[in-house]
């Protein structure tokens, strides 16, 4: 199986690279490019012909497979200003009508304790930012 890669750099369009022979190649291959990508997607198989999605690169937190993100069950069930506001506000803590619909909806939340070295409040649970952030990779790369 072939694997192909999209990226995007700063202040450039979407670039899509030719056919690797493993993901983990088209994986270094990315990332020793001139510079590093602020975005990126792997898939199995072409990019322009249907391909399927393997895994997804943000500059912050680097890759993570396709297959270990999952839908939190709230983010069907909330408004689109929820979702922007999720998608534009990453890992901060929660406003409380943020909180307050993600609850609504059946999501789950965290509180971390206010020690002064963490932000005090709601935020997502892990497994949730995770698919945030996946979702903020396929905005960058114009899904």
């Amino acid at each position: 199986m072939a694997f192909s890669v999209e990226s995007r750099y700063p202040e450039k369009p979407v670039v899509r690279h030719g056919f690797f022979e493993t993901q983990e190649d088209a994986k270094v291959a990315v990332l020793q490019a001139d510079r590093k990508p602020i975005a990126a997607a792997i898939y199995m198989g072409s990019v322009t012909s249907g391909g399927a999605l393997y895994a997804v690169y943000d500059e912050e937190n680097g890759w993570v497979d396709v297959d270990r993100v999952t839908q939190p069950r709230w983010w069907s069930r909330v408004s689109n200003d929820v979702h922007e506001w999720v998608l534009n506000n990453p890992a901060a803590p929660l406003a409380p009508w943020i909180a307050s619909a993600i609850t609504d909806a059946a999501g789950g939340l965290m509180n971390l304790p206010g020690d002064g070295s963490k932000p005090t409040g709601n935020l997502l649970e892990t497994q949730d930012e995770e698919w945030v952030r996946f979702q903020r990779v396929l905005r960058l790369l114009e899904y």
